[in-house]
């Protein structure tokens, strides 16, 4: 689903363009490593954590903690993709729209109570019902046959799942969707007890709730009854803080063993010799780009002029020179990591290429009627337009306008489609490829804000929605993708990324390009002093 990424954009950008505050004292000077405590795993995050129970939890913190706390039919595994937890397998029928899951042996809640299909279906029935409110319930559990009417309040069950007996649950779905498992490893699926309790949850996952300190602190220990397998540390102790560098103080003195790391402070980690090693990029699941809009400029609706407009852009440069290099720069739409091979290289910096396709579509630069392209008004929003501007103009020859607009008038003019082109990002909301072409590129997606057309890019996306084997679908995506590419309604430029400093004893870290999951196989060894 597309996201916002203006606030986001803003918060980061102080750091980057203004003054970054450094840790002082013991930070600059030589620290002395105590020997780590291995029984405790403890990880500092940015930001606020407001709920512990599964159905609310939307910032990166709270998704992090109930990861722990619960546990879903399915996870998340190493390699960004669902595996079992709770259940055991599961079949799919031949038309693809009924999962049916059979839960391991012996399940148990923290508490001791049994774990059956019964409280799988109460779990994702009370996550679809209008009076629970729960933010993510369509955009995770919509597939599900009558999902819409119980977040309508018209049923007060949901006619699509049923339980088959204590340890079998059939969930039957609108239609094929391959890529339901990886939303159903999400938060809002997992499985509480009968009664929750926010002040004392109970879950069933690799680690039990012990205390919650609203100032700043949630612990756990670990539940040896965890059925896939008992975590390997004792303890896990959360602290969020909005104070990054707090955290990095902490981390340096060794009281933290993983903390992430905002974009604004990268330059000077990369910066220190003492942690050298220790910082963890991971690729995240967004891509940035411009939009090309035909409607509005007419020159736009010969493909050649997009893809002269792709070529013309040198994206290496532009993450130097305006995210200091904590972005990734992008060849495709699909981010790194997420569609089973390297990124899509149909996109390079090609300046000679670029104007001799604008001359091939028939187009003298300076005959052109000129370009306006619009931004959010934000502090990089001034720096990329200019950037933009910049590059169209001296490599292409077409005189272009920067407009920055405050949020609400952007969004205005983006729906009512009258931008030349335009400046946004977009989110994927769950792990599987199908995110980055299926929602903003299939004809009938209501995502599709470039009210894109292709008869044969629809015609794989959907053949990968039908299709189980993961290899098929990731090439099916590729080739839907190198598609829409050779058409340009988007121009991709840079992937965003996620930080994390990381101490060089522990292994096991649970982390995929959504942000840091289960610590159920997460080990360090002993660290020795420092000299």
């Amino acid at each position: 689903m597309r996201r916002v990424f203006l606030a986001i954009i803003v918060v980061l950008v102080v750091g980057l363009f203004g003054c970054i505050r450094v840790p002082s004292g013991t930070v600059d000077g030589p620290v002395r490593i105590s020997r780590l405590d291995t029984g405790v795993l403890r990880v500092g995050l940015t930001g606020s954590i407001n709920t512990l129970d599964p159905v609310y939890a939307v910032t990166a913190a709270e998704r992090f903690v109930v990861q722990n706390l619960y546990s879903g039919l399915v996870s998340i595994g190493a390699e960004g993709y669902p595996v079992p937890e709770l259940a055991e397998s599961w079949k799919v029928s031949q038309d693809g729209q009924v999962y049916t899951f059979v839960l391991r042996e012996g399940l148990t809640f923290h508490d001791g109570t049994p774990l059956t299909a019964k409280d799988v279906e109460r779990s994702l029935t009370r996550a679809l019902q209008k009076d629970t409110g729960a933010p993510d319930a369509l955009k995770y559990l919509g597939d599900i046959v009558g999902s819409r009417e119980s977040l309508q309040g018209r049923v007060q069950s949901v006619s699509g799942i049923k339980v088959l007996d204590a340890r079998t649950i059939s969930i039957t779905l609108y239609g094929p969707r391959v890529h339901f498992l990886s939303k159903l490893a999400q938060p809002v699926a997992y499985i509480v007890p009968e009664t929750v309790d926010p002040e004392r949850p109970v879950g069933s996952g690799p680690f039990s709730f012990i205390a919650w300190e609203k100032s700043g602190r949630v612990g756990f220990a670990a539940f040896p009854g965890y059925v896939p397998g008992p975590p390997e540390i004792e303890r896990l102790e959360v602290y969020y803080d909005e104070d990054q560098i707090e955290l990095a103080t902490r981390y340096i003195e060794r009281f933290f063993q993983v903390i992430d790391v905002t974009p604004s402070l990268v330059p000077w980690v990369r910066d220190r010799e003492d942690l050298t090693g220790q910082l963890l990029e991971v690729a995240g699941p967004t891509v940035f780009y411009i939009g090309l809009n035909s409607a509005a400029y007419k020159p736009f609706a010969d493909p050649l002029v997009r893809r002269a407009m792709a070529l013309a852009l040198d994206r290496d440069t532009l993450v130097k020179e305006v995210w200091k290099g904590t972005r990734i720069p992008a060849g495709g739409y699909i981010p790194p990591g997420l569609g089973g091979s390297d990124e899509n290289d149909a996109i390079r910096f090609d300046p000679e290429e670029a104007r001799r396709l604008l001359d091939s579509a028939g187009y003298i630069p300076e005959e052109m009627p000129e370009m306006v392209i619009c931004i959010p008004d934000a502090p990089v929003g001034q720096l990329l337009g200019e950037y933009y501007a910049r590059s169209f103009s001296e490599n292409l020859g077409i005189s272009v306008r920067v407009e920055l607009l405050e949020w609400s008038a952007f969004l205005s003019q983006l729906y009512d489609r009258q931008m030349h082109a335009f400046s946004l990002g977009w989110e994927g909301d769950y792990h599987d490829p199908h995110a980055f072409i299926a929602m903003p590129f299939h004809s009938k997606s209501p995502f599709n804000e470039m009210r894109y057309v292709n008869a044969e890019v629809d015609k794989l996306i959907e053949r990968a929605e039908r299709e189980g084997d993961l290899a098929v679908r990731q090439a099916l995506y590729r080739q839907a993708e190198t598609l829409v590419l050779s058409d340009m309604p988007w121009i991709p430029v840079y992937h965003g990324a996620l930080y994390y400093l990381v101490v060089p004893e522990l292994r096991g870290l649970g982390v995929t390009s959504a942000g840091l999951t289960s610590q159920a196989q997460a080990t360090y060894s002993l660290g020795e002093p420092a000299d």
